[in-house]
């Protein structure tokens, strides 16, 4: 489950609840009740769910380092999805556009056409190439949203927690708007 909470007009945070339990049983690597036990037997103490899966031999270390990556991969999309959209709602209630890069400005253009929107950005999923280029897919009220040629500014390091605007390269960055009938994510808590 992610919060977002705004910080200011440019920036958001957001709070995990780290949901590797749900991707264990998700790659059907975990039973929901084995996963259930284990939660129940770590209140408390001060050990992490993969360390206790793989000391009680629940788990193999490559499926956990295979969960792992999934992890992060969802917590980059939801905090690039953020940063990305997080300002959309404070723009259609009519605050000013002149804090915002130009380059901002036009990439999320099309997405201003609404009077509502909403999206989730625990849901969203990214994928970075070779070259640092990056693609986001964000599921919301509008259909699916496909950002293209995202990258990080010169200088600025990737990180999965803490992501803003002011990190993003969006010159020459697209957006499409695709249609979706459904769209499953991972169910909150665990």
């Amino acid at each position: 489950m992610a919060t977002v909470v705004q910080e200011k007009s440019q920036h958001l945070r957001i709070d995990y609840r780290s949901m590797l339990g749900q991707i264990l049983v998700r790659e059907g690597y975990l039973r929901a009740e084995q996963l259930s036990e284990a939660l129940a037997t770590l209140q408390g103490r001060n050990q992490r769910l993969g360390e206790y899966l793989i000391e009680q031999r629940i788990l193999a270390r490559w499926q956990l380092r295979r969960a792992l990556t999934s992890q992060s991969r969802l917590r980059l999309s939801a905090v690039l999805s953020a940063a990305l959209l997080g300002p959309i709602s404070d723009i259609l209630a009519g605050e000013s556009v002149e804090s915002y890069d130009n380059n901002y400005l036009f990439l999320i253009q099309p997405l201003l056409v609404t009077m509502a929107f909403t999206f989730d950005p625990i849901c969203s999923r990214v994928s970075v190439m070779d070259d640092g280029i990056m693609r986001l897919h964000v599921p919301s009220s509008l259909g699916e949203l496909d950002f293209d040629g995202l990258r990080l500014k010169k200088g600025r390091v990737l990180d999965n927690k803490n992501l803003s605007l002011q990190d993003l390269d969006l010159v020459g960055a697209t957006v499409s708007v695709r249609v979706i009938h459904h769209h499953t994510c991972l169910p909150s808590g665990g």
